[in-house]
């Protein structure tokens, strides 16, 4: 696993700072949800190019229906890994205003624990669901638990890598753009996909992942671009 690919890669691309722009744009635009579901469609497909070990060149924005359907079920599955933790913070909330605060902080006590495991499972529920091509592989406990107990030495070190991308970009915005802490954090965000794509390359693959590709034919990969045309050189040209 390079983790200085992942922190690279956005950087080679010649448009990077176009297509961060706009990221950063569909981000802010997530308090109406559909820019929040697309930002993710993009991260499937950072993620699926890594999958394939593929960096370059990055998606473009030029497919926000595409984008926006590829983006739904990690939403979705964002969604139901959260509900406990709703639940929870409900249930917190009426024990403490019904004047159980000792019963509140031990739900405080649960939504932490929770919230940890949540964020260690989503990761590989994304993988899982993207692999398969299917959203219900993305509740599919006992595989997911399997796959990070069989890879526990390079997920967990890659899970930690990729927390702090996203910190480390965030922390870099704000310093040195203020409001560019959206916009790095979309930067952030889409390296840490593309290096669970190298978390998943590196380690034991599902044992029900026989040919990943032609499952992520679903997802539409990016097209190289032409390269530049170079001119060719007069040889009876001066040059200075």
């Amino acid at each position: 696993m390079d983790i200085r690919r992942s922190a690279t890669f956005l950087f080679r691309d010649p448009g990077w700072m176009k297509k961060i722009a706009l990221g950063g744009i569909f981000m802010m635009l997530g308090v109406f949800l559909f820019g929040f579901i697309i930002v993710l469609g993009y991260m499937m497909r950072v993620l699926v190019a890594s999958l394939d070990d593929r960096d370059l060149p990055l998606p473009k924005w030029n497919d926000l229906a595409g984008l926006l359907q590829e983006g739904i079920y990690p939403f979705l599955i964002g969604l139901v890994y959260a509900i406990p933790l709703i639940m929870l913070t409900l249930t917190g909330a009426a024990l403490t205003l019904a004047g159980m605060p000792e019963a509140g902080f031990v739900i405080l006590i649960l939504i932490l624990g929770f919230a940890i495991l949540t964020s260690l499972l989503y990761p590989v529920a994304v993988l899982r669901y993207v692999i398969t091509g299917h959203w219900q592989a993305a509740v599919e406990f006992k595989a997911l638990f399997d796959y990070v107990r069989s890879n526990r030495k390079v997920y967990f070190s890659g899970i930690t890598a990729g927390s702090m991308m996203i910190v480390v970009s965030m922390l870099a915005g704000f310093l040195v753009f203020g409001i560019g802490v959206v916009f790095a954090a979309f930067a952030g965000q889409a390296m840490s996909y593309h290096n669970m794509g190298q978390i998943y390359r590196t380690g034991r693959p599902f044992p029900d992942d026989e040919e990943a590709a032609s499952v992520r034919g679903s997802f539409v990969p990016p097209i190289p671009e032409a390269p530049t045309p170079v001119a060719e050189k007069n040889p009876n040209e001066w040059t200075f």
